[in-house]
């Protein structure tokens, strides 16, 4: 039983407050045990034949010369309900105090690990499984919270039976010691059903967590398996999961009550031998082995209440090493340039890409090879190719996601690796094929919970997206909720919505990925007439399938392997008689 190993761990989630609960328990336990010292002088008052405690507690009631026994039993009783009521009211500040140590890990932990996550570098976050990461936030971080109750829990019971078992090894340390050393086979048991419990409970968060990946994707994609019967497909799987967690609590649940419940008449078995040899044999008074059986009880069952505890407690404990697998990994995959140190970025310079090369850890081939080129301020850039050309590459190069494998990206001539990427981040606004909507209303969407002056203004960058006469119309206007993903509104409505997002941000890059692909003609006109009331007012780099949507751009780079083939304007291009006209009427064949 490992209690130091997280003594530690939760002694840094409290933040070092974990000795300050210890400290009330043990104001508690000493007040009950000195109490429970006075009612056993009470008990025995006037018994010639007294033992070590007795002896204590006349000897300090001498030294107040009370006088009469009638006095001295008056201030036992009473010192006795002082005792007991003190140790009550820590006990009940110990679970106060518990309660708040253990919100507070919960409201501290969660933010904390996003924002590891958010740090975390953007190729690691690519490779990761979304449902298990959901899980571990969402899910384990609680369960995380919750078991540091049930350790308290062991440390109090552990406390308890360590100091109260003072009192009987100094009414009969002999008999003590004799159920001490008969006990300990017991212990080897407790070891086996520990080690066991935690094996069944890792197992358990491994086999939740696939399962909420599953249910996350069928959630996400809930539309098609409807339409199309595909979800009796996938049912199957949701079901094996779910068996395999049946079984697993099935299996956590037989070896928590072993331990819990299987000691108990073995361990009072034990009492009542031992106490009937002193009784019997010994020729022990029967109210001192009375006395000493009473406390052993007590004592036996705050040491069966451990196990019982440790039990419970090991079936979160799977989480807390998920949860520490996950911060380690975390930590090991930080992103390398995520902090605040650099230089500030310079907004008015342009974007250099010098001999740009990049690979995927897990890929063998290069996305990009050795290419340049350079993105002057308030110019409007268009990347268009085939999949897998190399465009949402160079976006993720451009907004410090991915770091080159060879060259080097420069803003107004000063290297990324030396710029503070956050503030980067901070002045790119980006629109992706897939608009971000919370489900939140249609105003804070737009400003992003902003609680500043500025917020009062969010129907002006609206009307810039083309997006205010929609808005007007919905039923609370700019107090509309949305719903999750913007369900409540159409896709070009979440686009303009999108757009007035950035615009209400003002960066001076904006970045629009395959933001109108997914459009009708109607709705994607809407949209470029956003676009083009800003077109030399901010760096625009345009990832596009539509190329018709790009026709205004002052330079088309068109990628192909990770090449950039050809450059140049919309005329230029299609003058030239090369891939881009091809693809240009490729597209118009297939309008007509």
């Amino acid at each position: 039983m490992n209690l130091f190993k997280y003594f530690s761990f939760f002694y840094r989630l409290t933040k070092g407050r974990l000795p300050v609960l210890f400290a009330i328990n043990l104001v508690a336990i000493f007040s009950q045990m000195a109490a429970a010292g006075a009612l056993l002088t009470v008990i025995q008052f006037g018994n010639k034949e007294q033992n070590r405690i007795t002896k204590i507690t006349y000897y300090f009631i001498d030294m107040l010369n009370m006088g009469s026994d009638n006095y001295k039993i008056a201030f036992l009783l009473a010192f006795v309900t002082l005792g007991f009521f003190l140790s009550s009211i820590a006990l009940m500040y110990s679970m106060i105090y518990t309660a708040r140590l253990q919100s507070n890990i919960y409201v501290d932990l969660q933010p904390e690990t996003v924002r590891k996550l958010i740090d975390s570098d953007y190729e690691y976050f690519q490779t990761q499984n979304v449902g298990n990461m959901t899980n571990v936030i969402v899910q384990q971080i609680r369960v995380v919270a919750q078991s540091f109750k049930l350790y308290s829990d062991i440390v109090l019971s552990t406390l308890f039976a360590l100091l109260y078992i003072f009192i009987p090894l100094m009414l009969n340390p002999v008999l003590c010691i004799i159920m001490l050393v008969v006990g300990l086979p017991f212990i080897y048991f407790i070891k086996i059903s520990n080690r066991k419990s935690q094996e069944i409970s890792i197992a358990n968060v491994q086999e939740v967590s696939r399962l909420n990946a599953v249910i996350i994707q069928m959630v996400a994609n809930l539309k098609y398996l409807k339409s199309t019967r595909t979800y009796e497909d996938v049912l199957p799987k949701l079901a094996e999961s779910t068996h395999k967690i049946a079984l697993l609590v099935r299996r956590i649940a037989f070896w928590s009550g072993l331990s819990s419940y299987g000691i108990t008449p073995f361990a009072v078995g034990l009492i009542a031998i031992l106490i009937y040899w002193q009784i019997a044999v010994m020729k022990i008074p029967i109210l001192d082995a009375l006395t000493t059986l009473a406390i052993l009880y007590g004592v036996s069952q705050k040491l069966i209440a451990i196990p019982s505890s440790y039990q419970k407690f090991l079936v979160s404990a799977g989480a807390i090493i998920i949860f520490e697998d996950f911060i380690k990994e975390l930590n090991e995959n930080i992103e390398k340039e995520a902090g605040t140190a650099g230089k500030m970025p310079d907004f008015a310079g342009n974007i250099s890409f010098e001999d740009i090369s990049y690979k995927y850890k897990s890929g063998k081939e290069e996305v990009l090879k050795n290419i340049s080129f350079e993105i002057k301020k308030n110019s409007s850039v268009a990347f268009v190719g085939g999949s897998g050309a190399g465009k949402s590459t160079i976006v993720n190069l451009v907004t410090g996601l991915l770091k080159p494998t060879m060259g080097r990206i420069t803003l107004a001539g000063d290297d990324y690796t030396s710029l503070n990427i956050k503030e980067l981040r901070r002045h790119i606004g980006y629109v992706t094929q897939e608009p971000v909507i919370f489900n939140d209303s249609v105003k804070n969407n737009i400003s992003m919970w902003d609680r500043s002056s500025k917020a009062a203004g969010t129907a002006n960058f609206a009307k810039l997206a083309h997006a205010d006469i929609f808005i007007k119309e919905m039923p609370a206007s700019y107090e509309t909720l949305l719903g999750d993903n913007g369900i409540n509104i159409s896709g070009g409505q979440r686009q303009r919505i999108s757009i007035a997002r950035e615009l209400y941000r003002e960066t001076p890059i904006l970045i629009l990925d395959e933001a109108t692909s997914a459009l009708d003609s109607e709705t994607e006109q809407i949209i470029h007439q956003s676009i083009d009331e800003f077109k030399g007012r901010k760096t625009l780099l345009i990832i596009a399938h539509r190329l018709s949507t790009i026709r205004n751009c002052d330079i088309i780079y068109v990628l192909e392997k990770g090449n950039i083939i050809e450059s140049g304007s919309y005329e230029e291009l299609y003058r030239n008689g090369g891939k881009f006209r091809e693809m240009v009427d490729r597209q118009t064949l297939n309008t007509e």
